[in-house]
Parts: structure tokens; C-alpha cells; sequence
């Protein structure tokens, strides 16, 4: 064997080995990359999930773009049901009878309609609903993520305190509107709790 077919076919072994380890790399590679990614999948599923809005969280005064296109901060020492929606939502346009009629048993100064849509469009939208003396948006919606964590609507929170006493996603169904009442009538004050017969 001379030199130069000596050399070539040591050189085809070790272009051999380099293509195998480099095979071997990119499919260790890939298994540990499809891991590492259902492995960031599942911790954004559970960061998601503990974003949500929950039972005894503490949200701050709200600061409220009014359709008069006025700001205020409002705040939720007494009892009171935010009713989150969107024009646009068609589940939304469903829950608005369950809102209304939960609106009649609670009183509607007890109740504060939040819109997630720009002012123009709510000012009509509201009208047409009738809702208009008591709907408002958020004025921060940098708040309304990060205070108030609404990533989805329809939500119905009952607040007391500042604190979420209850809080229902979707439409209201009988089941919902119990708990909802139930925990009403955990903080509402004597003259505005609401008979369960």
C-alpha cells in the first residue's frame, strides 16, 4: 500500500467516524432539544395558569377611563361585581342576560361593567346596551394585565376589600351564578344580602 492510498484510506475511516458522530450529535441534539422544549411547553402552561386571576388575590384601585373619556381611581372597599366583556365577544353577548338578571338581584350601583375595547367603540356599544351610566375601560392596560390579569372575558369577580372574593369565567350558568350569590352573600352588608330561597 503506498502512502497515498494508505493516507486515503485512513482519511475515508475518519470522514467516516466524523459523519456517524455528527449523526450521533444532531439526533442526541434533537431528542434533547424536543425535551427541553415540552419541558418550557409544560412551565408556560403552569406560569399561564398562575397568572390567572384566583380567589384572595389583592388587586389595587382601578384606574378607570369613564365613556366621558374622564379618568378616576376606583376603589372596591364595599362589595361590588365587575362585569368584564368585550364587544367583540360573542360568548360575552350571551352572559349579558345572566349579568343582567344577577345585576337586578344585587343592585346595579353594586355593579361595574368593564370594557376591554377602545373608548369609541364602547361609548356606542354601550348606549345600545343601556350600560353606558356604568361601564367603564381600563385606563392602564399595562393594570389590566398585570393587576387585574384579564386575558380572557367574559369574567364576572366579585371584589370586597380589594381582594377577589369570587370569580366565574364564561358564561354565568346556574351552577356559576350560586357561587357567585353564595359568596355575595358572604361580604354583601345586612340590607344588601340577597335571599337564597
Amino acid at each position: 500500500m503506498t502512502s497515498k492510498g494508505w493516507f486515503s484510506f485512513w482519511e475515508s475511516k475518519a470522514v467516516l467516524l466524523l459523519l456517524v458522530g455528527s449523526v450521533a450529535l444532531n439526533v442526541f441534539s434533537y431528542f434533547k432539544v424536543e425535551g427541553l422544549n415540552s419541558t418550557l411547553a409544560a412551565q408556560q402552561r403552569q406560569h399561564e395558569l398562575s397568572e390567572i386571576l384566583q380567589v384572595d388575590d389583592w388587586v389595587p384601585n382601578l384606574k378607570a377611563l369613564h365613556l366621558d373619556e374622564s379618568v378616576s381611581s376606583i376603589s372596591f372597599p364595599a362589595p361590588k361585581m365587575l362585569l368584564v366583556f368585550s364587544k367583540d365577544c360573542h360568548v360575552c353577548q350571551a352572559n349579558f342576560p345572566n349579568w343582567t338578571s344577577l345585576e337586578e338581584e344585587i343592585g346595579r350601583e353594586n355593579v361595574l361593567y368593564v370594557a376591554t375595547n377602545p373608548l369609541r367603540a364602547t361609548q356606542q356599544y354601550a348606549q345600545q346596551r343601556r350600560i353606558a351610566d356604568r361601564t367603564v375601560l381600563f385606563a392602564d392596560q399595562g393594570q389590566r394585565a398585570d393587576a387585574f390579569r384579564i386575558y380572557r372575558v367574559p369574567q364576572t369577580i366579585l371584589l370586597a376589600d380589594n381582594q377577589v372574593k369570587a370569580i366565574e369565567t364564561g358564561v354565568l350558568t346556574p351552577e356559576k351564578r350560586q357561587r357567585l350569590m353564595d359568596a355575595w352573600s358572604a361580604v354583601a352588608p345586612a340590607d344588601q344580602k340577597v335571599s337564597s330561597e
